[in-house]
């Protein structure tokens, strides 16, 4: 932009908006990181549930139902707990 005030010209240099930032130096950019890596274990463990019960309900209930009366396992009860997470 230029302005003239009598016989001189000011010319003003642009002001440069949204200048890209090196991560390094931004503290936005900082806690965005901390907070991701705060929660990564978190978010993989939920994204590992929501496979299994994508992927494993039904087989866990035919596998319950053929119980028939037989010694419960250990194992027989960890699918059973999970059965009981999953259907509410």
């Amino acid at each position: 932009a230029a302005f003239v005030a009598g016989s001189t010209a000011v010319i003003a240099a642009p002001v440069a908006m949204n200048q890209p930032v090196d991560p390094k130096d931004s503290p936005y950019v900082q806690e965005l990181l901390r907070r991701t890596e705060e929660k990564k274990e978190e978010r993989v463990k939920e994204r590992l549930a929501d496979y299994d019960k994508r992927n494993f309900k039904d087989y866990f209930d035919v596998v319950d139902k053929g119980f028939n009366g037989r010694t419960m396992t250990e194992n027989d009860e960890a699918i059973r707990d999970r059965l009981k997470k999953w259907n509410g």
